[in-house]
């Protein structure tokens, strides 16, 4: 398998739950692969807290303007 090849699959199945073991196995032949991963878990991360953090201070704004 090329190296775009791999890229190619890796954002495939990314977010493909079925994908898992394929997906670990190929991150493994490619140290890149693996730094992209930990670069893709972080941000996703931090997608979920900002979106906590935005659904909360809505929140706090509708009590405060007391729009519930």
């Amino acid at each position: 398998m090329t190296i775009t090849e791999k890229w190619t699959a890796f954002f495939r199945w990314f977010t493909d739950k079925t994908k898992t073991s394929e997906l670990n196995e190929l991150i493994e032949t490619e140290e890149r692969l693996k730094l992209a991963t930990n670069a893709l878990r972080y941000v996703s991360k931090d997608e979920t807290t900002r979106r906590m953090i935005i659904q909360r201070d809505i929140a706090k704004r509708d009590l405060d303007h007391k729009m519930f």
